[in-house]
């Protein structure tokens, strides 16, 4: 093996070594990004990290959607892969479940906030 291979051996090693060490650290000393968009309430609190204080946080602004049946002939957005006209995941809206579908509740005084432009 002549000189030239053994070092760019070497240098292709190195690399490697050195691109592993500093996608570990990276991996290590992020923090992850928050949601894309988040709620405050009135008062501008977050909601908290613990699921049942957030259900209550937010039972301060939701309510429950009443009826989980669709009326017929309601139109919904489109669900996932059943067009190429929607961008994004897509799922049908109104969700045809109790638990997915909220309301806002009458008076009450919100913020929706996003992250970034």
């Amino acid at each position: 093996m002549s000189k030239t291979s053994k070092r760019l051996l070497l240098l292709g090693a190195t690399t490697l070594v050195v691109g592993l060490v500093a996608e570990f650290a990276y991996r290590a000393v992020r923090t992850p990004p928050e949601n894309l968009m988040h709620f405050r309430d009135a008062g501008r609190h977050l909601a908290p990290k613990d699921p049942n204080a957030e259900i209550l946080f937010r039972l301060q602004f939701q309510v429950p959607w009443a009826n989980a049946a669709f009326p017929p002939g309601m139109e919904t957005t489109p669900r996932s892969g059943t067009t190429s006209e929607w961008f994004g995941t897509g799922y049908a809206m109104p969700r045809d479940n109790l638990l997915g579908n909220v309301t806002w509740r009458p008076g009450s005084r919100f913020f929706i906030c996003y992250r970034g432009p």
